[in-house]
């Protein structure tokens, strides 16, 4: 009885995803989410809590919040796939990878904050060489050099995550 309440509840305030969402998710991949005004409509969607009954679109939404490090909405969305399509091998080993890369990040900040600067910009570094594409570990390692003072070398960090995500406003900031 209790469960079938949860479910009415969820469903009454879930945000189902609309056609119009769907096709500004594909444009901004299509821009390899470099488009502002796609970033923005994205950034919109991302705060409701969308039901989504297609395991492709799932996907959609977890490369989107992948790429722009919303790394708990990625695995959410990841999940959703998996629960959707349970024999879609290749979903469960994007799942294995996003975890692995979340651990490295956690293991990272973890050296950081104990003030094992040279450790962690290592970490950083190695995570880095692992996915080079990705902007999260080219800023953590800019915060990094700047505690250690070296601010040249926190700069090009910082300058990296924005080449590679040019719209997040935290990467822009980081500068100042």
């Amino acid at each position: 009885m209790y469960l079938l309440i949860i479910v009415l509840l969820s469903t009454l305030f879930a945000d189902i995803i609309t056609p119009d969402d769907i096709d500004i998710l594909k444009k901004y991949k299509d821009t390899d989410y470099q488009s502002s005004s796609h970033y923005n409509s994205f950034n919109i969607l991302i705060t409701k809590d969308l039901e989504i009954d297609d395991a492709n679109i799932c996907m959609l939404v977890y490369e989107a919040c992948l790429f722009n490090d919303e790394l708990s909405l990625a695995n959410k969305y990841l999940n959703m796939a998996i629960g959707i399509d349970k024999s879609n091998e290749s979903y469960r080993d994007i799942s294995f990878k996003l975890e692995e890369y979340r651990e490295l990040l956690s293991r990272a900040k973890k050296t950081y904050e104990k003030d094992l600067f040279d450790e962690s910009a290592r970490d950083y570094l190695n995570i880095i060489t692992k996915y080079p594409n990705r902007a999260l570990p080219y800023y953590e390692q800019g915060i990094v050099y700047r505690s250690m003072k070296e601010y040249d070398k926190a700069i090009d960090s910082f300058n990296s995550a924005m080449k590679l995500n040019p719209n997040k406003e935290l990467y822009k900031k980081a500068i100042i």
